[in-house]
């Protein structure tokens, strides 16, 4: 047993869920085949490169990295399909019992609105930094992968997929359009189209060839940059002070410039909560049951000294 078997695990089992749901439904179908092939080449080209460096020129880092990386497409692509296809279940909309949380939590959606529309420069440099996600998780995937300890990386892939599964669950569950519409706000460009693209769902349309964020509660912005500082925080304490400072930014950014209620954040909290406890138990049953390489040890060298991520 190891990270990679149970994540190549759930990206398999993914798929096969998204296979049999699609194939079993009558939504009408938009797909590109030069999208799906292109898709197949990249990771095509990414698992060999991972040979290459585990079968040829053994580099346990630089085999993790690659691997690491096919796993982190395939699986955002696995769960992206998922959640679109969980969203044409037409559970009622819940903007009313989300807005109403707000304000029994004292915050307005509309005061920080229109204070932003008056202070362009802050909007500008907040949708910056909300839209720094992407930026994180290749440094992640670096830094981990080349530089710190390899064992890190399995794990927050580990915490990555675990994070989005129950956001999923209880994004289809909860459906909402966020804010901007229920107050009647004009959303950011790409929320507007994401919306659009949910109401498609909605009505049995599910177009492959592109891809949107259509969660609102919870936010897996919040989540994820909870994730972020939960594995830098053994690191030199000038980086941890950075991504404290940059997730915390980027957590206020994320009612006005993601569209998003506050009680949003407060969800995406408890699925962090949820995602440490049931990670450190994979990671108890690995050290127990397993092993902590990637690689069998006569191929690698030892990844960790034992090391609890704690």
């Amino acid at each position: 047993m190891t990270y990679l078997k149970i994540q190549g695990a759930i990206i398999l089992l993914l798929f096969l869920v998204d296979f049999i749901w699609i194939s079993f439904s009558s939504l009408k179908v938009i797909y590109s085949s030069y999208l799906i092939f292109k898709i197949l080449g990249v990771s095509l080209f990414l698992y060999l490169l991972y040979l290459f460096y585990t079968r040829i020129r053994v580099d346990t880092k630089i085999g993790l990295l690659f691997i690491s990386t096919l796993y982190l497409i395939t699986f955002t692509a696995a769960a992206l399909i998922l959640s679109y296809l969980a969203y044409t279940i037409l559970n009622p909309l819940m903007d009313s019992a989300l807005s109403i949380t707000d304000s029994r939590l004292g915050f307005s959606f509309s005061y920080f609105y229109y204070w932003f529309s008056k202070h362009q420069a802050w909007d500008t440099f907040f949708t910056i930094i909300y839209h720094s996600l992407i930026y994180q998780n290749i440094f992640v995937f670096v830094y981990f992968g080349l530089f710190g300890r390899s064992i890190y990386l399995q794990r927050f892939l580990m915490m990555y997929m675990i994070s989005i599964l129950p956001t999923i669950l209880l994004g289809s569950y909860y459906p909402a359009l966020g804010p901007n519409i229920t107050f009647n706000l004009p959303p950011p460009d790409f929320l507007q189209k994401a919306m659009d693209y949910f109401m498609g769902l909605r009505h049995g349309i599910l177009d492959l060839t592109q891809e949107h964020g259509i969660i609102i509660f919870p936010s897996f912005h919040t989540t994820l940059g909870l994730i972020y500082l939960y594995t830098f925080r053994h690191e030199k304490i000038g980086l941890f002070l950075f991504f404290i400072l940059l997730n915390l930014l980027m957590i206020f950014s994320i009612p006005i410039q993601g569209g998003h209620y506050l009680i949003d954040i407060i969800g995406g909290l408890y699925i962090f909560l949820i995602t440490i406890k049931i990670e450190d138990a994979i990671y108890v049953t690995i050290k127990k049951y397993g092993t902590l390489d990637f690689l069998p040890k006569r191929n690698s060298t030892t990844i960790t000294k034992g090391g609890k991520l704690v």
